[in-house]
Formats: C-alpha cells, structure tokens, sequence
C-alpha cells in the first residue's frame, strides 16, 4: 500500500493490541498481506511468542515482500522467511486453474513463463507439514509399505494426527496434504 494511502487512512491497531491465544502454537503464512498497513509495527511484531514461517514469491506486486513478509520477519523473534525466487507472484497460492479460470481470471490463474504452480504447490505443502511437525512435536507413522497403491492412496494412509487429551496421537487415514496440514493445525488447539 503506498505510504499516501496509509497516511490518509489511520487505522486504529489497538483493537489488535491483545489477540494472544494460548491454542495457537505455531503461524504459517502465506504472502503475508499490508503488515504496516493495517497497523502491525516493530513493537507489535515482537510480541509473537510462537514460531512463524512466512512464505512469499519474489515477484508479489501485490504485498511486495520487502514491506510485508521480509519487514514482518525482522521483527517477529522466532520467524522464518522463506522467499520464492523469481516471478512467482502473489497469486501462486491459489488453486489451480481450468480453462474457464484462465479465460475469465488470467491475473489470478497464469503465471510468469517458467513459474510451475503444481511444483510450487508441493514444495508449500511439504515445507507446510516439516514446519508444523517440528513445531507441534508431531510423530508420524510411515505409511504400510504393503500396499504401494497409488500416490494418493499412499497419501491417504498417512497416519495424522488430532487432539486427545493434553497430546496428539495418529489417526487412521486422510484424503491429502491440505487435511493433514488442517489436522495438525488442530494438534495446537485445545
């Protein structure tokens, strides 16, 4: 957001001055958006108790990483900053697009020449699950190596996890990353 906009605006941050909840042990997020913009300076940052990944492309015009998920790493104590070089933009985070989607949405669903959403999308989810399986102490099972069915089956499989109690214990199947990511999420919530 240009420094004009945010000068004419004012945005009050005190009704975020206080959003600690003790559930939430850990923050994943994806081009981060208008961090300064919506009132989150140095001081606020530096409260963050838990540890942070922040994910962002290069090439994001939208919330240019400089001001946002780079500024927003600086200042948070346990973060990490993960930067995807090049031209991936702020869009790659969205789902795929069909046909109808790149006709109607071009902006949002084709990227730059040699940006591959697909791939992007597996380093995220993979990147996703290391981060919250080390920051939730999450002990996963290997998948039954007797039925090397296909890759999604094999995905299925994958023993998750989910609250018991004061700790987390694996569950029996899941229909992908986006649940598995979804599930340990919850591992941190009471």
């Amino acid at each position: 957001m240009p420094a004009y906009l945010r000068e004419q605006m004012r945005v009050d941050a005190n009704p975020a001055v206080d959003v600690h909840d003790d559930r939430v042990k850990a923050a994943f997020a994806m081009a981060p958006g208008d961090i300064q913009g919506f009132g989150m300076d140095e001081a606020g940052l530096r409260q963050m108790g838990i540890p942070a990944y922040l994910i962002v492309g290069a090439g994001d015009t939208a919330t240019p990483p400089k001001e946002n998920a780079e500024f927003a790493a600086k200042y948070i104590p346990h973060a990490q900053l993960d930067v995807l070089p090049g031209q991936v933009g702020h869009e790659i985070f969205d789902n795929e697009c069909d046909q109808v989607g790149r006709d109607n949405y071009p902006d949002a669903c084709i990227d730059a020449p040699g940006v591959n959403r697909a791939k992007l999308h597996e380093y995220i989810g993979k990147t996703a699950l290391k981060f919250f399986d080390s920051n939730l102490n999450v002990q996963r099972q290997r998948p039954n190596r007797r039925y090397p069915e296909s890759s999604r089956i094999a995905r299925a499989a994958r023993c998750l996890c989910y609250k018991q109690n004061a700790g987390c214990r694996p569950c029996e199947s899941s229909s992908g990353i986006a649940v598995d990511v979804q599930q340990r999420l919850n591992c941190a919530l009471p």
